[in-house]
């Protein structure tokens, strides 16, 4: 039988109806053409494209067909006859208030539920997380009103979650005792249980695997430490290296912030981030805090991955994710936000070059006569600059506002090519140099 592969839906996703795939699903499709996916429920076809490296393109319909929302999952399957069968796995919906029941038991059950997750989230968090709350329904009001919960720093959150996790940073004398007892492996206390818990460890050596290939991918080096779930995360950034402790949070796993803390400190770490799925940690907001520690999702994490395909993402770009944002939906949206500035001023570049390639060199030329009402005039400027020295040497300024086009943009641009190919060509080796200087010294 075929294996299974499963994919969760980002918001990029869902708005693009494309997939973007994980190393290790590259070689499950084609890298050009066309391939037919089937609908495992209702038989529909729905033609499949690749656009560029890593994308499946065509699965707008599939997504509208299902309803399917951020963080749903899709499990698809190569067939013998060279199609895919798809199959849509909604996450399970959260209970939410309607208006006929909105101020009485609805949001009774609502509170209730947000209390017992202990996840600290702002007025916009909890709607999102409850989509059928109505826009007119007082949600902050019955927040205020009800005595469990508190606000703090704009985030609602139980009252006794916050004394628990402050209580747990301090060490306090006042918590409770509570008898731990360490279980032996399910297969030896219970042997007909074997193939049960093989297939929980399996499932742990997956995810295991899936975070050390995504964060090798951004330029990390990943190094597995004894307690199995936890790692040692570090980028050498030439003059600079930081580290990270990470933590793999298994689905519905209770974290031990104490135990967590300490082995952080034993490994002299600069940062702490727990990875996991989302609705895993949106009750973590709080000691996460306390803990100073980072929260990022699987979900932001593959949202990076699609980022990193338009403009490369490394270390240094995620290490205010590490240190204060996370990658949950905030982290997620400001990371978007900076990457989609550096794919503006990208496009602002290409426009420039376009309203060049249609002047015929060489020529004097105005700013006004290559002004674009997408461009700002302080980027125009800057962008000339840039094509004034080397490598383009395209453009040289006249005078103040006149600028004179060197030779046709076509050619520029292959010749520029051509100069890069070359000068690849020449660099030297990063792993010969360093196998050099290791034989040298002995």
């Amino acid at each position: 039988m075929a294996q299974t592969f499963k994919y969760i839906l980002t918001r990029f996703c869902l708005r693009s109806g494309q997939l973007t795939l994980p190393q290790s699903m590259l070689e499950l499709f084609p890298s050009s053409g066309t391939v037919t996916a089937v609908d495992s429920e209702g038989d529909r076809e729905y033609e499949l494209s690749f656009p560029g490296p890593r994308i499946v393109s065509g699965l707008t319909a599939f997504f509208e067909d299902h309803q399917l929302r951020v963080n749903d999952e899709i499990h698809f399957q190569p067939l013998e006859d060279g199609r895919y069968s798809f199959t849509a796995v909604p996450r399970s919906r959260k209970p939410g208030v309607s208006r006929e029941s909105a101020g009485s038991e609805g949001v009774t059950d609502l509170l209730a539920a947000l209390c017992q997750s202990g996840s600290a989230m702002s007025e916009a968090e909890i709607r999102a997380t409850y989509p059928e709350i109505p826009e007119d329904f007082d949600l902050a009001g019955a927040l205020a009103r009800d005595e469990r919960f508190t606000f703090a720093e704009g985030r609602w959150q139980g009252v006794e979650s916050v004394r628990g996790a402050v209580l747990a940073s301090e060490g306090s004398p006042e918590r409770p005792r509570v008898a731990r007892v360490t279980p032996y492996p399910k297969g030896v206390m219970f042997p007909g249980d074997v193939a049960l818990n093989s297939e929980q460890e399996t499932d742990e050596l997956s995810l295991q695997s899936r975070l050390r290939e995504v964060l090798e991918e951004f330029g990390y080096s990943v190094k597995a430490l004894a307690q199995g779930q936890q790692f040692l995360v570090q980028a050498d950034l030439g003059r600079r290296q930081y580290q990270a402790f990470v933590h793999l949070l298994l689905p519905d796993e209770p974290l031990d912030w104490a135990a967590l803390l300490s082995r952080r400190r034993e490994a002299g770490t600069r940062y702490l981030t727990v990875i996991g799925e989302m609705k895993d940690l949106e009750r973590l907001h709080a000691p996460a805090g306390l803990a100073h520690a980072s929260l990022w999702s699987w979900a932001g994490l593959e949202r990076a991955l699609q980022l990193s395909q338009m403009i490369p993402l490394n270390p240094l770009d995620l290490e205010p994710f590490l240190e204060r944002d996370g990658l949950l939906q905030t982290g997620i949206e400001l990371l978007e936000r900076s990457v989609t500035r550096k794919i503006e001023e990208r496009r602002a570049f290409s426009t420039l070059l376009s309203r060049l390639a249609a002047l015929k060199a060489p020529a004097l030329f105005l700013l006004e006569d290559v002004m674009d009402v997408d461009l700002p005039r302080d980027q125009l400027l800057k962008s000339l600059e840039y094509l004034e020295f080397a490598p383009f040497h395209l453009v040289s300024r006249v005078d103040s506002g006149e600028f004179f086009l060197r030779g046709p943009v076509p050619d520029a641009l292959l010749q520029i090519s051509e100069y890069a190919l070359s000068l690849r060509g020449h660099l030297p080796s990063r792993r010969g140099e360093f196998l050099h200087t290791v034989e040298g010294g002995g």
